[in-house]
């Protein structure tokens, strides 16, 4: 393993040993990039041009949907949310119209299916742009797993499955999971569970009971596991409440795609590992044993990549690393993150791939592991 050094800039002989600083936790910024960036197959990126327009580029930079649109999301499932005028449709991966553009807000496909506005009521389209769940909520997230949580024209918050069958019914509060504007009332299935309050519930309201011997640490389950705390250490345990990876850890991060990012400490060294379900280190990298402090967070993007947030000078800063210990900063990184987000979906803290965006003023770019220019906006008129 070789001493892991972050770099103030891309070139490879500018070094920076990092010294400790004050610690504080970002509660909700970390998270608007926290979720699995395979599931953006097609690898398509949000570009914007002088006249505030906006079209796509490929990996290699290439423009490949013309900028047109006035505003767009993300491409999720092969179709992406897009603006005309004042209504929101949807296009497919060339850029072709799919679903005309008569609704007042659209959220990105999930489970087949798309959140959608009429005015202020809420309901679900399919690829073909019909009503599969008519628009009859006040509010609602989009499908993860089957079910979505809904409320209904009375204020009840309810969750239902992709027929629109109410599956758990009257839920007066529940633990929010990062977004939608029912606020503190929204949450998401995974891996067959979904949190309310501190208990979590299955697809038919049954409360599952977890050994309360230990802190259950995790937001909600991903790949069949969440996160524990014993004495101070992290570990793992699954859905039937079994620990499935000791509290050993100082920091992890959710599993993506069977793997996880841990920092772990051995002879008072800590070292960066990607595991496996089964414990398993596929990858390992020294850390400065001063950096160490100052990490806030450590991200796993899916695909062999993670961030590691941290601590400098009262901010927070961001370095992009890969399985093979590349490695770039992310300059400005939660400018750009916001970009990314959007409510209402199980994705919303979705990084879109290997490239990432970066944001300083009105310059926007897409620099890649490397820290090599991929993309750049043209200057302003």
């Amino acid at each position: 393993m070789e001493q892991f050094v972050f770099y103030n800039s891309v070139k490879r002989d500018s070094k920076r040993q990092f010294n400790g600083s004050s610690f504080f936790i970002l509660t909700f910024c970390i998270f608007v990039i926290a979720l699995n960036i395979d599931l953006y197959s097609q690898n398509l990126y949000p570009i914007i041009d002088k006249k505030n327009k906006w079209g796509f580029i490929d990996i290699g930079g290439n423009e490949v949907i013309k900028p047109t649109f006035d505003s767009v999301k993300v491409f999720h499932e092969n179709m992406c949310a897009v603006k005309i005028g004042e209504r929101w449709g949807y296009i497919d991966t060339s850029g072709n119209i799919k679903i005309k553009p008569v609704y007042s807000r659209a959220y990105s496909f999930s489970d087949q299916l798309a959140l959608v506005a009429l005015d202020s009521m809420y309901g679900y389209v399919n690829k073909e742009g019909f009503f599969a769940i008519k628009p009859n909520f006040m509010d609602a997230i989009s499908f993860n797993e089957g079910v979505a949580s809904i409320m209904n024209k009375k204020g009840v918050k309810q969750f239902i499955d992709k027929s629109g069958k109410v599956i758990i019914d009257s839920i007066i509060s529940f633990e929010c999971d990062y977004g939608s504007n029912i606020g503190a009332y929204i949450a998401y299935y995974h891996s067959g569970l979904v949190k309310i309050n501190y208990d979590f519930y299955n697809k038919s309201g049954i409360v599952h009971d977890f050994n309360r011997s230990f802190q259950m640490d995790g937001y909600n389950f991903f790949n069949g596991l969440t996160t524990y705390k014993k004495n101070g250490l992290l570990g793992y345990v699954d859905t039937n409440g079994k620990k499935k990876i000791k509290a050993q850890y100082l920091k992890v991060s959710k599993f993506i795609d069977g793997k996880a990012w841990v920092i772990d400490k051995k002879n008072e060294e800590n070292i960066l590992l990607l595991i496996n379900r089964k414990n398993n280190s596929e990858f390992s990298h020294l850390l400065n044993n001063t950096f160490i402090d100052t990490v806030v967070a450590l991200i796993n993007l899916g695909n062999g990549y993670c961030f590691l947030v941290y601590n400098e000078n009262a901010q927070q800063e961001c370095i992009a690393i890969d399985s093979s210990g590349n490695q770039t900063k992310i300059e400005g990184f939660l400018n750009s993150f916001f970009f990314f987000y959007e409510d209402k979906v199980p994705h919303q803290w979705n990084n879109i791939g290997p490239l990432f965006l970066v944001i300083n003023g009105f310059e926007w770019k897409y620099i890649n592991i490397l820290g090599e220019e991929v993309w750049k906006s043209p200057p302003a008129p």
